[in-house]
């Protein structure tokens, strides 16, 4: 006789498959709902709360999506000042690795005559 605890068995949840593969409301579910608030609100009264309860949303939509390009705008100029101060610190860096020498060249030294003295 084999138990519970005699076979492997893999727990998991799964939201999707908990309540058929769906999203939150099914079709029944909004029907019951819309049926609620046709008895609660009456049928004068349903047209405008939905109208209201859309101009809501739409605001809403808009509020969110200008403060998602506001905060897209404010991480790219991050970005870009990251970006700028990592080649700054990298500019002063590249003439010493050259092995060259930030000090100028000397003059060539001048003859009496005027011509200068070949290196």
């Amino acid at each position: 006789m084999a138990g519970w605890f005699d076979t492997s068995r893999v727990v998991s949840y799964d939201a999707e498959e908990a309540n058929g593969g769906m999203g939150i409301l099914s079709v029944p579910h909004l029907i019951i709902i819309f049926v609620v608030a046709l008895i609660v609100f009456g049928p004068q009264k349903l047209p405008e709360l939905a109208r209201s309860l859309g101009k809501i949303m739409g605001d809403f939509r808009r509020a969110t999506s200008e403060l998602r390009g506001t905060f897209d705008e404010h991480l790219r100029d991050l970005e870009r000042e990251a970006q700028l101060l990592d080649t700054r610190n990298r500019e002063p860096a590249k003439p010493a690795e050259a092995g060259g020498s930030t000090a100028a060249a000397p003059e060539p030294e001048k003859l009496p005559h005027g011509d200068t003295k070949p290196a």
